[in-house]
Parts: C-alpha cells; sequence; structure tokens
C-alpha cells in the first residue's frame, strides 16, 4: 500500500513537474520577449547628452526663425514705405503734368489769340495799304 501511495506520489509529481515545466519555459519566452523589446527601447531611446543637445539645437534654430521672422517683418515694412513713397511720387508727378498740361494749353490758347489778333492786324494793315495804293 504505501508502494502505490508513493506511486501515486511519484505521477503526481511528475505532472506537476512538467506542468512547471511548461510554465518554465513560458517564462523564458516572456523574459526573452521583454529582453529584445528593452534593446529596442535603449536602442531608440536618447541619452541624456543626446537630448540636452537636441534641445539646445531646437534653442538655436527657434532664435534663428525668430530672427528671420524679425527680418521678413522688417523687410515688409520697408517694402509697404516704399510702396506707399512710390505712389505719392507718381500721385505728385501727375498732378504735376496737369498742371503743366492745364499752363501749356493756356499758354497755346493765348498764343492763338496773339496769332489770331496779328492776323486780323495784319489783314487790315494790308487793307489799309491797299486802299492807300489805289
Amino acid at each position: 500500500m504505501q508502494i502505490a501511495k508513493l506511486e501515486e506520489k511519484k505521477v503526481a509529481l511528475e505532472t506537476q513537474m512538467e506542468i512547471l515545466s511548461y510554465e518554465n519555459e513560458n517564462m523564458k519566452s516572456s523574459i526573452s520577449k521583454q529582453m529584445d523589446e528593452l534593446q529596442i527601447y535603449q536602442k531608440a531611446s536618447l541619452t541624456q547628452d543626446q537630448t540636452a543637445s537636441l534641445l539646445q539645437e531646437v534653442k538655436i534654430l527657434e532664435e534663428k526663425l525668430d530672427n528671420v521672422q524679425k527680418g521678413k517683418e522688417f523687410f515688409r515694412e520697408q517694402w509697404g514705405k516704399a510702396v506707399r513713397e512710390l505712389h505719392r511720387m507718381k500721385v505728385d508727378y501727375q498732378e504735376a503734368m496737369q498742371v503743366q498740361i492745364k499752363n501749356n494749353r493756356e499758354e497755346l490758347m493765348s498764343a492763338e489769340y496773339v496769332i489770331c489778333y496779328s492776323i486780323i492786324l495784319i489783314n487790315l494793315i494790308i487793307g489799309i495799304l491797299f486802299r492807300l495804293k489805289h
């Protein structure tokens, strides 16, 4: 009877050993996967120095961007001033040309008046001279 109990105990222990062996293999596989994931994470993650270097580079790039934006704004302001100045000069030039055209018209009309008046006077004089001759 004792042998039978020992045999049962042996079978139970062997079954338990198989279960534990199976669980052990699963644990080894899980540990191996976790180690692989850890290595991937370590390769993908940055060291503190790399992180500090990248942050410094980002700061420098932000400063450069800020300077470029300030330069762009300054250029935009200067461009606006130049456009307004050109417009003002164009308007002034057009107004000056209109005044010049008006003055030239008046001079021309005055000259035409003088020419017409002179022609009338010359015709009168010719008429008087012609009468005096006959």
